[in-house]
């Protein structure tokens, strides 16, 4: 189970005031203790964590047609609501 900033917050909250590791995982409604470990050793937010996927999870079903569906979109009259 993945953390959230604010359960992360309550678990560092909860450790600066003295609470064990079990104690701060409860508190932030986490189940285990390796979650608040894991984070105090990496002393960052999961949302500082995140990095942007830089590949696909798909292929592009319309790549190959792609090029026809441009010039058939440039055909169209535009819409009414496109003229000022």
């Amino acid at each position: 189970m993945t953390a959230t900033d604010a359960q992360v917050r309550i678990i560092m909250r909860e450790r600066q005031r003295g609470r064990t590791q079990e104690q701060a995982a409860a508190s932030a409604n986490l189940r285990s203790r390796k979650t608040v470990a894991k984070y105090e050793r990496l002393e960052q937010l999961p949302s500082e964590r995140e990095t942007a996927r830089r590949y696909r999870t798909r292929t592009d079903a319309f790549a190959e047609d792609w090029p026809t569906i441009e010039t058939m979109l440039g055909k169209l009259p535009l819409p009414w609501f496109c003229f000022p």
